[in-house]
């Protein structure tokens, strides 16, 4: 331990000294790698620009120029242990320490006992600590998680980690943190730079003056080592490299730099075509959603890529995706270990916090993602009837690690269904995680299936491409049958009277009088205002083929509702309705579309309910924010709900109205908009479910009223 403290510190003062270091420094630097005391041959070595082969008897050479070249490492061969202090994988020595050291240094390795011809790895996307609360939750959450996993892991087969990059959050003091937990672990970890990783000062090396003692990778290269490397074990070649192009103050670009392209193909020189590569960036390079954080250059990668067979992980986004560009590559973006930036349990697309878990060989890669928290066994996610507010009538199944050969299927009260539909939406987890449910992310593996609102199971199977199978059961209304164990009933209002009653029809004194016989809470209805100045009850903005704003009563009366009624006036309905005390009469001013016109109406409606002295039995509502306003100048005291859907409960509450009126869209749209009105006072209706599965879905949304045209 003593040993591993002091070449840390060593390298740490190393990299000090070179701050003095402004102009050019070139040297041949030399050394050995041996094991037990003899040279290795064929060790590929690298300073980042050049590289060489060891010879017979271990002996490596490198031309380095040490304001370019920060590292000169090795490319550990398979039938030799990873290089680590304590658990950090250590393969390099930094090129500062060779200079002031004399140039020379001999790398060891330990022969393997016996070959691995199998691995695990763990891709762990963006730990991404700020502050000592992150890292609390990391070394609380994450860290156990992996441990557990690393100590079952390890009894069969060696585990390696790679971290995907945003270790910390633009906080170089954490890394301290980070190398101190993930020494807890039985693996070698392996670690990749992302763009929070930078110190937000400083430019990328490549992009500061050539010779500059300071620069945005350099808290990382203490810490970690080169960005670019490669390794080997069980026959996979593992390389690691930097794609974010980093230009100071968090601006960047996903890219992988002209040289860095070239030590690449330099690396894959050293490893016969047809090998499987495992590639490890911070940035994806080809997702299909949110293009436009892949790397720049993908097309140049996947050339120089050809003729391997290729798995590239990657982080990031905060979301999972997998995807196949080319016949032999395959990319894992897959999902943070902290999600959304820990401030939830899931990531942007749904996927629960975690980290991949893959086992290895030189001939074929498996893999599954784990939980944190979770069994690995843990695929998917489902969502009953009413519980995903974008697709209200269907189940729906997130299946995070799917791909095109993933197979989704269901069982309805344990009769086949078929397959599932893919589709393309916000997870309702992320969304719900939010402060403001605007902040999107689609993601394309969601599922979903319709069911009978009177189906008591459904089973959902998923198939992965290795043939695993995985089963989820689930009650589909559970979401319904909560709220009728937990919720009082709304008060149902009949939506334009109860015209379904026989006789009956919309805004008719006859649906009036069936709505108070059925017992029914309320009863809706709308008025216009006439050119001569009559308010009449009805709709539409026309009768009988006239324009009810630019014509006369009189001629309007000629009109018969479809029951042989006389069209009402507000005076004949009111009249009616005060016969009635017990039913609420819910009265919606149409929008006259002038703010003259807008004022005429209200004062006039507002007149007829108090010179009846029907203001405890009349609510007003109205698509207009100018009525609503008009109606609590009038009378400070009347309940005011607005209709149009366009106010959040913040604004409706501060205009002084006491209930939002929207639509059942509005609500699927936003649907903390009733528990933030419910939380400022404010009442919830909502219009118009007609439907036995649109009454399920309106109850699960808890509101306090729903105006129907089925009010029995």
């Amino acid at each position: 331990m003593k040993k591993s403290l002091y070449r840390f510190i060593s390298l740490f003062l190393a990299f000090a000294s070179s701050a003095t270091t402004l102009s050019a420094k070139e040297y041949t630097f030399r050394g050995r790698v041996t094991a037990d005391g003899k040279g290795v041959n064929g060790v590929v070595v690298t300073n980042g620009l050049a590289f060489c082969q060891t010879d017979v008897q271990g002996r490596w050479s490198l031309p380095t120029d040490t304001c370019i070249s920060k590292f000169v490492y090795i490319s550990t061969p398979s039938d030799y242990c990873l290089p680590k202090e304590k658990s950090i994988a250590s393969f390099y020595v930094a090129s500062s320490y060779l200079a002031n050291n004399g140039g020379k240094y001999d790398f060891t390795l330990e022969k393997r006992k016996q070959m691995n011809s199998e691995f695990y790895f763990i891709p762990i996307s963006d730990p991404q600590v700020k502050n000592k609360k992150h890292v609390e939750l990391w070394n609380t959450q994450t860290i156990p998680d992996l441990l557990a996993t690393s100590k079952e892991l390890s009894k069969t087969h060696e585990v390696v980690t790679m971290a995907l990059g945003d270790i910390v959050w633009d906080n170089m003091t954490l890394f301290d943190d980070y190398r101190e937990s993930m020494n807890l672990l039985p693996v070698t970890a392996f670690q990749c730079i992302g763009n929070h990783d930078f110190d937000l000062r400083y430019q990328a090396l490549n992009n500061m003056p050539y010779g500059s003692p300071v620069y945005g990778e350099m808290h990382y290269n203490r810490y970690f080592g080169p960005t670019d490397y490669s390794f080997n074990i069980a026959g996979v070649h593992v390389v690691t490299m930097k794609n974010i192009n980093y230009m100071a103050n968090k601006e960047y670009r996903e890219q992988i730099t002209e040289a860095q392209m070239e030590w690449l193909r330099r690396d894959l020189s050293y490893v016969a075509k047809g090998s499987t590569v495992i590639l490890n960036m911070h940035a994806a390079a080809w997702n299909t959603q949110e293009t436009e954080g892949n790397v720049l250059n993908a097309e140049e990668l996947a050339e120089v890529l050809k003729g391997y067979k290729v798995h590239v992980f990657s982080g990031h986004t905060h979301f999972f995706q997998n995807n196949q560009p080319t016949a032999n590559i395959y990319e894992h973006n897959i999902g943070a270990a902290c999600g959304t930036w820990w401030r939830s349990d899931v990531n942007r697309c749904g996927a629960p916090n975690g980290y991949m878990i893959v086992k290895a060989s030189a001939d074929t890669l498996t893999w599954k993602y784990k939980p944190t928290g979770d069994s690995a066994d843990k695929q998917m996610k489902l969502y009953g009837v009413g519980e995903f507010y974008s697709q209200p009538f269907y189940l729906v199944a997130n299946v995070w690690n799917c791909d095109n050969e993933t197979t989704v299927e269901w069982f309805e009260d344990g009769v086949y269904r078929g397959k599932m539909e893919r589709f393309t939406d916000n997870d309702e987890s992320y969304l719900a995680s939010l402060a403001n449910r605007d902040k999107t992310c689609l993601t394309s593996h969601l599922f979903r299936a319709r069911p009978l609102y009177t189906t008591k199971e459904v089973k959902v199977v998923v198939k992965n491409r290795f043939g695993e199978i995985f089963t989820e059961t689930i009650v589909p209304d559970r979401a319904y049958r909560k709220v009728l164990d937990e919720a009082k009933p709304p008060h149902i209002i009949a939506h334009r009277g109860y015209w379904k009653a026989p006789g009956c029809v919309q805004n008719s004194i006859a649906a009036l009088k069936a709505a108070a016989e059925a017992g029914i809470y309320g009863c809706e209805l709308d008025v216009q205002a006439t050119a001569d100045g009559e308010i009449i009850v009805n709709h539409d903005p026309h009768l009988g083929g006239l324009p009810i704003a630019t014509s006369n009563y009189s001629q309007l009366a000629k009109t018969r509702l479809g029951n042989g009624e006389p069209v009402p006036t507000l005076f004949m309905y009111l009249d009616e309705a005060k016969k009635h005390p017990e039913m609420k009469i819910i009265l919606e001013i149409k929008d006259q579309k002038t703010d003259s016109a807008n004022a005429y109406i209200s004062r006039k409606v507002v007149e007829a309910v108090r010179t009846r002295k029907m203001e405890h039995q009349v609510d007003y509502i109205s698509f207009s924010p100018f009525v609503c306003d008009n109606i609590l100048k009038l009378d400070s005291v009347a309940y005011v709900a607005y209709v149009g859907g366009k106010m959040t409960p913040e604004e409706a509450h501060k205009r002084g109205y006491k209930c939002i009126d929207y639509s059942m869209l509005v609500f699927l749209r936003h649907p903390d908009w009733i528990s933030k009105a419910h939380s400022l006072g404010l009442d919830v209706n909502i219009w118009t479910p007609d439907t036995e599965e649109q009454m399920r879905m309106t109850r699960i949304l808890r509101p306090d009223f729903i105006t129907t045209d089925n009010p029995i």
